[in-house]
């Protein structure tokens, strides 16, 4: 490739450029993606926060000047790294890009990650045919949080693991104090209080066992406005990947502050917690 920065400082010094324009060729295509601690929802507004799970994909480039626990103030260029992917040509430049936004796992901040992973999805975007407005006239399929509900029953089977009695920051969240020693048979169930926002919304988490010993958990609600009727199911695969009504994908999930943060495949979100209570169904 081509060092521009080193051109650069050669034609300040006085020098005349190495190559002339019909000695350079194009290999491919490459794009960059600028990963912001921001909110777009709330049109960019810069974020804040430490940076609890900070880990960037090597599917492509990675330029950037913070690491995982350092804490992004609002007094600076919220900048967190540049993702940079390269292809053989602009369509499969697109796909890696979209690749390492996915694979990659920001948590204590909000960020643009989605976002931008939204917008390099985007067929006009791929195609070149976009202006200066199309930001605005998406913004809500952009913004959108398509996999809210999923995103919300992993928080919630987080809360809900009387694992995390264990832990002095978690212990206001947890409901391990009020559990039983143990039970013989049939399934338990914890009533989640999650907060976002204003509102406090409870969620039901019935804990089963499947095939296998496979862990299996189904999240109700009659209070978060289009939850499904019948719950989401939830199976744990592996320490770090899950499947959610039957979309399998990679989840990362920190308890923090009183925050649970979660990120399932390409997209991301954080609820507050509170204490929690639990019951055991009839044995069966």
């Amino acid at each position: 490739g081509i060092d521009l920065v080193d051109w650069q400082l050669r034609i300040a010094s006085g020098e005349m450029l190495p190559l002339k324009q019909n000695q350079i060729s194009i290999n491919g295509h490459a794009l960059e993606a600028r990963l912001y601690a921001e909110d777009p929802a709330a049109g960019f507004l810069p974020a804040s926060g430490r940076l609890q799970h900070f880990q960037l994909s090597t599917l492509g480039r990675v330029d950037s000047g913070v690491i995982e626990g350092d804490e992004i103030l609002p007094f600076y260029d919220p900048l967190l790294a540049k993702l940079i992917t390269h292809g053989i040509d602009r369509t499969s430049a697109f796909n890696q890009l979209a690749l390492q936004l996915a694979d990659s796992t920001v948590l204590g901040t909000q960020t643009n990650r989605q976002f931008l992973w939204r917008l390099v999805g985007h067929e006009q975007i791929r195609g070149g045919n976009f202006d200066t407005s199309f930001i605005d006239t998406h913004f809500h399929s952009l913004v959108a949080t398509e996999c809210e509900h999923k995103l919300l029953a992993l928080a919630c089977i987080e809360l809900a693991d009387p694992v995390h009695s264990k832990s002095d920051e978690f212990s206001r969240c947890s409901m391990a104090e009020t559990l039983g020693s143990w039970q013989l048979w049939g399934a338990i169930e914890r009533s989640v209080p999650v907060r976002r926002g204003a509102q406090t919304h409870l969620l039901k988490v019935t804990q089963k066992f499947g095939a296998s010993n496979e862990v299996q958990w189904q999240v109700t609600s009659e209070s978060v406005d289009g939850f499904p009727s019948d719950g989401v199911s939830v199976v744990k695969l592996s320490h770090s990947r899950y499947r959610v009504d039957g979309m399998d994908e990679k989840a990362t999930i920190l308890i923090h502050d009183g925050m649970v943060h979660v990120q399932f495949g390409a997209w991301n979100d954080r609820f507050e917690c509170e204490k929690a209570s639990a019951s055991v169904s009839e044995a069966v």
